[in-house]
């Protein structure tokens, strides 16, 4: 299976590692083009790529089973050399991530260093489970998404080492909205989680 990644130079040693997901309506472009995250990160200091998922972009056009998305996280991470990342995942790309962090939560700290949700899909299937998670996450929901973000919200509030995020005038992709104010978001908690 090929997996298309866009990863900016690093011109010194990278202070952590992220890992960018994207929307059901995105690829990786979104992290270059309509939002620079890529370039922040890279800019910050961090090792950052963002991936076109199985069937998105330039990515291989097949379908990963529901019961084998969270494995194909796990096989990705190690396949891009990728130690303990902070998963940044929009959408529908909680589909991926969700499993990969919660069908198992206790033994999560060594796999992922933190979480980065933004209104991700799929929350109510693992929500009995985000009580044990330690996984330091920043949740982070646009107050004009009305559809996925209010739940989602709620759901994960149940992470005990989460802070909410709720960014003023945005919409479902909250970081398309206002990305400064995701940037910020991002500088502070990354600074927060790999200090």
């Amino acid at each position: 299976m090929k997996i298309c990644t866009r990863e900016p130079v690093l011109k010194e040693k990278s202070r952590g590692e992220v890992l960018l997901l994207h929307g059901q309506k995105f690829t990786s472009e979104t992290w270059e083009a309509k939002c620079p995250t890529l370039q922040f990160l890279g800019a910050a200091g961090y090792r950052a790529v963002a991936v076109d998922l199985p069937n998105f972009g330039d990515s291989t056009k097949v379908d990963v089973a529901d019961e084998k998305r969270g494995s194909f996280i796990a096989e990705l991470i190690k396949a891009l050399k990728l130690t303990s990342p902070v998963i940044i995942s929009p959408s529908m790309s909680g589909s991926f991530s969700l499993p990969f962090l919660f069908d198992q939560p206790d033994t999560m700290p060594p796999r992922a260093r933190g979480f980065v949700p933004v209104a991700p899909v799929q929350t109510g299937a693992y929500s009995s489970k985000f009580s044990v998670s330690k996984i330091k996450t920043a949740i982070v929901t646009g107050d004009k998404d009305t559809v996925i973000g209010p739940a989602a919200r709620k759901n994960l509030a149940a992470l005990p080492n989460a802070k909410d995020f709720l960014m003023e005038n945005a919409g479902h992709p909250a970081y398309l909205s206002d990305p400064d104010m995701w940037h910020t978001i991002l500088f502070t908690f990354l600074h927060a989680v790999f200090k």
